[in-house]
């Protein structure tokens, strides 16, 4: 069995790559899986029960040696645990690489704003034609991760793939349809605080200091902002326990094509104001019109630490 996963913390384009990947490698012949190492946000959820798609199994550990694909990640600190120990046989990525593997394997790997966007593309080049499920998916990771077209990651690839990816799956109203999609990822209702931090959260290694940085795209910002205090606590909590020497909680206006970075502390709000050249005020630094944590936010922090 190969199993395709996508990060730890999973988005709508971790899972729906996983998917469909399995979908291609089991249409090619091989005996392959999806599985996802986290539970759902409420986007990936609408998009799974919209096109009526079964929700992958979750697994945290594989037997060693198991041979998994790597979608959407590449980085051992989003990775399944152990993953040393697993074989790697492929990675499809739109990410950076900086995972080291003891072999060779197959990479595909584009500057693009989503893994469903290289994955739709492969389906189309080789004459694969996807269900109207499989293109709904696709088309919805899409949309997720270029914010419909607003992030800095959206490239003229993005957009052709999934204006054919829309022959097959045949969505009326795009724009709608993604409204649907970003209400529901900001119907976060009483969810728990470490579980808001951690719902799109990923860790890196920068100059050997490790950097955490969660993610709240949101049609909604005073929800995270009424809760701003709870949320520093915890960021607190979370920094210490996972020594974590920089930490931010990005808060991104979809609609408004906003972000603002919540801090726990003095050191990281002097950080994120230099990094960033702009204004903080309590725990608050202004992001301006920066929405890609990816091309954008990551970027200039790790230039910062580099040349600090």
């Amino acid at each position: 069995m190969i199993y395709v996963i996508g990060h730890k913390n999973p988005d709508t384009d971790a899972i729906v790559s996983a998917i469909v990947c399995a979908n291609i490698r089991k249409h090619l012949g091989d005996d392959a899986k999806a599985i996802k190492l986290g539970e759902l946000n409420k986007e990936t959820e609408f998009v799974l029960d919209y096109w009526g798609v079964e929700v992958p199994e979750t697994k945290t550990s594989l037997q060693d040696g198991t041979e998994v694909v790597l979608v959407d990640h590449n980085e051992q600190a989003q990775a399944i645990d152990d993953i040393q120990k697993l074989n790697i046989i492929s990675i499809i990525d739109h990410h950076k690489f900086n995972l080291i593997t003891d072999s060779p394997l197959h990479i595909i790997a584009q500057p693009v704003g989503s893994t469903a966007t290289i994955l739709g593309d492969l389906m189309l080049s080789a004459d694969i034609v996807p269900t109207k499920e499989e293109a709904g998916l696709l088309i919805s990771a899409i949309l997720s991760d270029t914010l419909h077209f607003r992030s800095a990651t959206t490239t003229d690839m993005d957009k052709k793939v999934l204006s054919e990816l829309n022959q097959i799956a045949e969505i009326e109203e795009i724009e709608e349809y993604s409204l649907q999609m970003f209400n529901a990822k900001s119907d976060l209702g009483d969810m728990d605080v470490e579980s808001l931090i951690r719902l799109d959260y990923k860790e890196y290694d920068i100059e050997g200091k490790k950097l955490a940085v969660g993610v709240l795209e949101t049609t909604s910002v005073d929800y995270a902002f009424n809760r701003k205090e709870e949320i520093i606590s915890k960021m607190k909590e979370i920094k210490e326990s996972d020594r974590i020497n920089h930490m931010m909680f990005a808060v991104v206006d979809i609609i408004k094509e906003q972000s603002y970075g919540l801090v726990c502390d003095q050191s990281d709000e002097d950080l994120m104001k230099e990094a960033f050249e702009t204004s903080a005020k309590e725990n608050i630094v202004d992001l301006k019109n920066l929405l890609s944590r990816k091309k954008q936010m990551i970027p200039t922090i790790e230039k910062h630490l580099k040349n600090a």
